[in-house]
């Protein structure tokens, strides 16, 4: 948030439990001043831990915005 973001979002598309992993996939949204200035997709690994709990094991994004429009 300090840099500029008022607010983001996350929408699970889809999860799956596999033994101890899991995997979640979904779409993001970021927004600033109102207008939405990054959009794209994400797989989020999670792994079970001993507790029973889940843990962020591994996280990917990737920018659905054209490589001209996110440098400028």
């Amino acid at each position: 948030m300090g840099l500029g973001m008022d607010s983001g979002t996350l929408e699970t598309l889809s999860f799956e439990e596999h033994g101890d992993v899991a995997i979640e996939e979904g779409v993001y949204s970021i927004q600033a001043g109102g207008a939405v200035v990054d959009h794209g997709k994400y797989v989020v690994v999670h792994r079970r831990q001993d507790d029973g709990s889940w843990e962020l094991a591994l996280d990917v994004f990737n920018s659905s915005r054209p490589e001209a429009a996110a440098a400028a």
